[in-house]
């Protein structure tokens, strides 16, 4: 749910950019907006000093049209400001979807947004994400950093440095790990100020390291996250798990063992995820028939791979994350996975996979796929398709596609990470994708793209309930003693969806789950 000053909000921060010029006409729309108990709300009038401040004047004339007597919903204020500006505000009331459009001209550029009930875009106040009370703060975690720059790691410790509740201790690693590695470490180490450990085990011997963040190579998850967990540390994880089952296993045994908190960065803790799950558990939609999510990351240059040869996969997959390239069903196919599990609280009963090369040589020459999609039933015989990958730059106006159909007996919802939006059209020149980065062709980390000068793309701007951070939702777990919804045990079902996926895809056929052990 989104409320109208979230959509106030986006709009000043789009007319603060200066991307739109002078703002010379608005037109706003507002739809049977009704309160708590039912009743329409006093919502244009609230409207008209807004649409001033966007304009930045007072309005010398307005002209007000009030519903009539024969029942007519209809209310209309149009505004003339001193500089030639106007402004035309209506408002209705009726059985009609709630909801909102808007359209502010400016002199170099033009912004945009509409409602579409059918993604849950009804108006009214949700609370948002709750904070803790000064008084909650349980204080001063010690995270342990583990790996360095050109990980997901970059946006990781940054997150653990914003809360208040922890600090950055040290960024540490492997004791053998390559020349590359431990630079990039290192470089990770100086800009969050702290010092480089290279022995990892020494540093988990530190009486002041409560948590480790570890975003290691795939290849080398699995033994570093049953080292901590052997120490005694909660446990922040890159995604996926593991790339084996075996591997997979041990980690959740070693954190049973050591009754340690851990956690899986995931899209369960967004807003729009919290949504769907609301939807869900309120039986509005009758039984649930079936679950469709797409996730594909709009990143890299596309058009380079060669078409017309359908790939091969091998079982079990041995290379995972490259310099130039990862395996994306693995890389992004585990938040759709993992979403689905958690909003049903089923598992996955049998996979049906494909691995293929769409859109990049890199993958192509790497022999690792830039795309998949999974055909599944849950336990419940549920069906669930998930499409997921890579895309690249210029395929999405933003950051990718990033939905959820649920589909149920009564009603359907499809439920948009990037909805609602407002989209933007200018004079200035076109988005174009940034200057390759030889040490990360594909701009897969945060610094690389800072390197390039990567622009930001603002053709769509998504808002909404402002999202906690992943890693402090994790410490909001500790603090009240809870497991977290995503801990080892859920992200292990994930990584035999995942393997089920890349096995079907060898094999091209259905496999069940759980694979042979």
């Amino acid at each position: 749910m989104t409320t109208l000053a979230q959509l106030h909000q986006a709009v000043r921060k789009a007319l603060d950019s200066k991307r739109l010029g002078k703002v010379v006409f608005v037109r706003y729309h507002l739809q049977g907006l009704l309160d708590a108990e039912g009743a329409a709300l006093p919502a244009l009038a609230k409207v008209v000093p807004v649409v001033g401040e966007w304009v930045g004047q007072t309005p010398q004339k307005p002209y007000h049209l009030a519903p009539t007597k024969e029942g007519r919903p209809q209310e209309v204020i149009v505004m003339q400001f001193p500089g030639g500006a106007t402004a035309l505000l209506s408002e209705a009331h009726g059985k009609a979807a709630p909801g909102v459009s808007l359209m502010v001209l400016g002199n170099r550029g033009a912004l945009y947004h509409t409602y579409d009930a059918g993604r849950l875009h009804t108006w009214e106040s949700t609370p948002g994400p709750k904070s803790l009370k000064p008084a909650q703060l349980k204080g001063n975690y010690g995270v342990l950093v583990v790996t360095g720059s050109h990980t997901h790691q970059e946006n990781y410790a940054a997150a653990f440095a914003a809360d208040k509740r922890c600090r950055i201790v040290a960024v540490s690693d492997e004791k053998d790990i390559d020349r590359r590695r431990r630079r990039l470490n290192e470089r990770l180490a100086r800009e969050l100020g702290v010092p480089y450990e290279p022995d990892l085990l020494v540093a988990l011997q530190r009486k002041d390291v409560d948590i480790v963040s570890i975003c290691a190579e795939p290849e080398r998850r699995g033994r570093i996250i049953v080292r901590c967990a052997e120490a005694g540390k909660h446990l922040y994880l890159d995604k996926s798990l593991a790339p084996r089952l075996d591997e997979a296993e041990a980690i959740v045994a070693a954190v049973r063992k050591a009754k340690v908190r851990s956690h899986m960065f995931t899209l369960v803790t967004t807003p729009w995820a919290a949504q769907a799950k609301k939807v869900l558990e309120s039986g509005k939609l009758g039984k649930l028939l079936a679950l469709h999510a797409d996730v594909l990351f709009a990143k890299g240059r596309p058009g380079t791979a060669k078409l017309g040869t359908p790939r091969k996969e091998e079982y079990p997959p041995k290379r995972h994350q490259l310099i130039e390239a990862k395996r994306e069903l693995d890389n992004v196919g585990v938040y759709p996975i993992t979403l689905a599990a958690w909003l049903t609280g089923r598992k996955f009963r049998t996979v049906y996979g494909v691995t293929a090369n769409y859109f990049f040589r890199e993958h192509q020459q790497a022999d690792v796929e830039d795309f998949g999609l999974l055909a599944c039933t849950l336990d419940d015989g549920t069906p669930v398709t998930i499409a997921a990958g890579r895309c690249g730059w210029t395929s999405h106006p933003a950051g990718g596609v990033n939905q959820l159909l649920m589909v149920g007996s009564e009603r359907s919802v499809l439920i948009d990470a990037n909805a609602p939006r407002l989209e933007t059209y200018t004079d200035e020149t076109p988005w174009t994708p940034p200057n390759m980065n030889p040490e990360d062709p594909m701009g897969f980390w945060t610094s690389t793209q800072a390197a390039v000068h990567l622009r930001p793309k603002q053709t769509w701007l998504p808002f909404g309930p402002a999202a906690q951070s992943d890693a402090s939702y994790f410490l909001d777990r500790l603090d009240t003693g809870k497991d977290s919804e995503l801990s080892v045990i859920e992200a292990a079902h994930a990584t035999e969806v995942l393997l089920a996926g890349y096995l079907s895809a060898s094999k091209g056929e259905a496999v069940k789950l759980p694979l042979p052990r």
